[in-house]
């Protein structure tokens, strides 16, 4: 909140200017904040179950079109379970926003536990998302004896090395920094209601 946000009140006994919060402003900022931050996370977990889907279909056409390469069909057949599982993650995840009462305390509370799902996808992703990922395209390249093969599953384990270091460096940088704010203003909220 911005300082020009917050209203002086001169106690004329003890002679020294006191704060009070302009709560509507306090209010809408957090919804504000809370709603951009909700955004930013649906669109990478909606670009995570797209290329698991798209991958996946992609994986499943070759054989299914020219009768070979049958391998592909399990690589496919697990990039299309993992899009299947983040998808099903991100409809849990959108309908457990409901259960937060309309007052800036609930709003509050909201975006504590938008903060906290996404900490917990980003963690699962490492966990549960890029293992299999890596084996699909595992089982592709292993029945592929070309060199181009061998340097394209080289380079897609970089990327998601990469990317799973990324999501470290969001976490630590990022989610737990803006958990300890949000939290921090619920606790300063509550002692001033007090």
């Amino acid at each position: 909140m911005d300082f020009e946000q917050m209203k002086v009140i001169w106690d004329t006994q003890d002679e020294r200017p006191m704060y009070a919060v302009d709560e509507r402003a306090l209010h809408e900022a957090v919804r504000r904040r809370s709603r951009s931050f909700r955004g930013i996370i649906t669109v990478s977990r909606l670009a995570v179950v797209l290329t698991s889907f798209v991958l996946g279909v992609l994986f499943l056409v070759e054989p299914l079109a020219t009768g070979a390469s049958y391998h592909r069909l399990a690589s496919g057949a697990i990039l299309l379970l993992l899009g299947a599982a983040q998808g099903a993650a991100l409809l849990r995840t959108r309908g457990g926003e409901s259960r937060f009462p309309q007052s800036l305390l609930g709003d509050l509370d909201r975006a504590i536990w938008r903060v906290n799902e996404a900490i917990a996808w980003a963690r699962a992703l490492r966990r549960w998302y890029i293992p299999p990922f890596i084996a699909a395209v595992t089982i592709d390249v292993a029945f592929r004896t070309s060199l181009q093969s061998v340097l394209l599953w080289l380079l897609v384990i970089a990327i998601l090395a990469l990317a799973s270091r990324s999501v470290e460096w969001e976490l630590r940088s990022w989610h737990l920094p803006l958990k300890r704010r949000l939290e921090a203003l619920r606790q300063t909220f509550i002692e001033q209601e007090k």
